[in-house]
């Protein structure tokens, strides 16, 4: 049985979701130990109330509502987070590349994998070099590039899964 907050808490944590393993595991995090598990124990029943969960569910949702205004509250940082792990993970691309190689070749000529040349041209500069040139660093957890930057980090979390079989 759904109920409006364990919609509302559905809601608030549908942005985390891609990336929640790596944010609750991160120092910046501001939900406790006790405030994961229970989003953790509502994830794992689709954010379902069972008939016995009812009885105690008042007692429970005074800390469901808070978890959702700590959500709230700590997206900004989460989004600064998974920003700062795209710029990880362009800067061990780079390393491995060679720095000066990979932020100026033209992006539809590196050698990389299909997928993250693709994801990469969706930024819009010709260059990463150029990418970080034409946008301010607020503009990176913001809009359109915020999406591209998550929809990267999730192609580079799945291809590092797919090498640890």
């Amino acid at each position: 049985m759904k109920t409006q907050i364990l919609e509302d808490l559905q809601n608030a944590i549908q942005p985390y979701l891609f990336y929640w393993e790596e944010w609750i595991a991160n120092g910046n995090c501001n939900l406790s130990i006790a405030e994961i598990e229970l989003v953790n124990i509502h994830l794992r029943n689709n954010f379902s109330a069972g008939f016995l969960d009812l009885f105690d569910f008042y007692d429970k949702a005074q800390s469901i509502r808070d978890v959702i205004r700590k959500l709230d509250i700590g997206y900004q940082v989460f989004k600064d987070f998974v920003v700062v792990e795209f710029l990880t993970s362009l800067v061990e691309m780079a390393k491995a590349y060679g720095y000066d190689k990979f932020l100026q070749t033209p992006i539809k000529d590196l050698e990389i994998h299909e997928d993250l040349r693709s994801l990469m041209l969706a930024f819009g500069a010709r260059t990463l070099n150029l990418l970080f040139i034409i946008n301010k660093a607020e503009d990176f957890s913001r809009g359109w590039l915020y999406k591209n930057i998550v929809h990267f980090q999730t192609s580079i979390k799945q291809q590092r899964i797919l090498l640890l079989r």
